[in-house]
């Protein structure tokens, strides 16, 4: 296909429709027309993004992979006709592509290349802002559609396993207390790990009903003392820590410290920090909590502390996105704990954010939240006026 061919087709790309000939003629400079059969791969979800497609003819769908590592599944959450986009993570520059795409029938379409649109921005940079709110509108949507289809699923699926695995702790509890028999001491140690297992995989099954519940209106706020919160986290976290031989260390000076907030729910979000600093911190290995009043900018710091294996750089930015989970985790899990954790925070009118590694340390990862003392409203720092 000509230069002056795939102008053309652009134009009738909802996408390019209102650029000028000559806008086009230029985009079309960094475009190729291919050709697919029916189960083609146009690209695979973390692949490098190289290339935004326009459809021309027959029709592609876009899926996003499912939890699981033993055998991947994928559901569908698009489909692009003729004139439609795909492969939208090439042109908001970023690295990799978050879905796949296949052709459903024999399809024809424009690969545009990633450096496209930022010439476009050179150019005319009015037309490269229309192009660009088109393009974040489209991932906006995209991605709205997968957490919407994965937050179904997972719902379903929590809502099932939740009635019989209710049935498995109370008979567990029935055994492990004695009320079946005696049991040995090597039979008690084993309950016990059993029963450490069977409490993370309710606390993940409420962790995805969470997903949608979790909203600062509904926060019943009151006096709270974060302190006593974190004694009983440590505490509740302890079983998990004396498994793999990890010292769970408690950092702070006051007795006391109130702020107002929801029991609960904060120390729900802390306890997911300190239970995921244990899944990666290796055997032996070290977890701080520490908490600072910083009367100053009147809120709290809380921070907590790793050596364990850190965080990759490629994951960092999304490690608060539903259902993110890092490509390379050995670890399981819903992949909500977190993104649950930062609404719990932002509810409370704080902000939470990760540095991998520790800044002290350099090893590990470190997670910080702030909290507001005696307001709910965001703080000077979340408003942009004072730097972490």
């Amino acid at each position: 296909m000509q230069i002056a061919a795939i102008s053309k087709a652009l134009g009738e790309s909802s996408l390019f429709m209102e650029l000028s000939d000559e806008e086009r003629d230029k985009i079309a400079q960094f475009s190729r027309e291919m050709t697919f059969e029916t189960g083609d791969i146009l690209f695979r979800e973390g692949d490098p993004a190289e290339n935004l497609y326009i459809v021309l003819s027959g029709t592609v769908a876009v899926e996003v992979g499912l939890l699981g590592r033993q055998r991947r599944r994928c559901a569908t959450i698009a489909t692009a006709r003729r004139g439609e986009s795909v492969g939208w993570s090439a042109g908001i520059d970023l690295q990799r592509y978050l879905a796949s795409a296949y052709a459903l029938e024999k399809t024809a379409a424009v690969a545009v290349d990633r450096r496209a649109i930022p010439i476009l921005f050179i150019d005319n940079p009015a037309s490269g802002l229309r192009v660009m709110e088109k393009l974040v509108g489209l991932a906006r949507s995209r991605l709205t559609r997968t957490t919407e289809i994965l937050a179904t699923m997972l719902s379903t699926a929590a809502h099932d396993l939740k009635s019989p695995l209710a049935a498995i702790e109370s008979l567990h509890r029935v055994i492990l207390d004695g009320y079946a028999g005696e049991t040995n001491e090597q039979q008690q140690k084993l309950l016990t790990r059993a029963g450490v297992r069977i409490k993370g995989l309710v606390s993940q099954i409420d962790d995805i009903f969470d997903i949608s519940r979790i909203e600062s209106q509904d926060m019943q706020r009151e006096a709270v003392s974060i302190v006593d919160i974190a004694k009983n986290s440590i505490e509740n976290a302890r079983p998990g820590a004396v498994e793999k031989n990890i010292e769970l260390v408690a950092d702070w000076q006051m007795e006391q410290l109130s702020i107002p907030g929801e029991q609960t729910r904060l120390q729900q979000a802390l306890g997911n920090l300190l239970g995921n600093a244990i899944k990666f911190t290796q055997s032996g290995g070290e977890v701080t909590l520490r908490i600072t009043d910083d009367n100053e900018n009147q809120r709290i710091v809380v921070e907590i502390m790793d050596n364990g294996a850190g965080i990759a750089g490629e994951d960092l930015p999304r490690i608060f996105d539903d259902f993110y989970r890092g490509k390379d985790s050995p670890i399981g899990g819903a992949g909500v704990g977190l993104s649950n954790t930062k609404r719990i925070i932002e509810a409370h009118g704080g902000r939470i954010w990760a540095d991998s590694p520790d800044p002290e340390s350099e090893k590990g990862a470190r997670f910080t939240f702030t909290l507001p003392k005696g307001r709910s409203g965001p703080t000077q720092e979340e408003q942009g006026e004072i730097q972490p």
